[in-house]
């Protein structure tokens, strides 16, 4: 049995800038590629660029495309600078995408 190069790659992520901000929420968003595999993503957040909150995990599917992904963040410092980042994982490994 042949197995095609695409099933054997992991998911990529690019993250998009906030959007709906206000004192203390606003939307993370995202693109993801799952690459023909069940895919998972979530967010990191943080105050610094070490992170070190996450959202909650979803879905983007197993297609072959890109798939816009957003998740609210709220509860937020009012004032405060926040980092954020997508993740995205399958079976192959994870993509993290960068830092905004």
């Amino acid at each position: 049995m042949r197995i095609e190069p695409w099933a054997r790659t992991y998911a990529s992520a690019k993250t998009i800038a906030a959007s709906g901000i206000t004192r203390t929420s606003g939307n993370a968003n995202g693109e993801v590629v799952p690459n023909k595999a069940a895919t998972q993503y979530w967010f990191e957040y943080g105050t610094s660029a070490n992170l070190g909150l996450i959202t909650s995990v979803q879905s983007a599917g197993s297609s072959n495309t890109k798939v816009s992904v957003s998740l609210p963040l709220s509860n937020l410092a009012p004032a405060t600078t926040y980092y954020f980042r997508l993740n995205a994982q399958n079976n192959f490994g994870t993509s993290n995408g960068t830092i905004l």
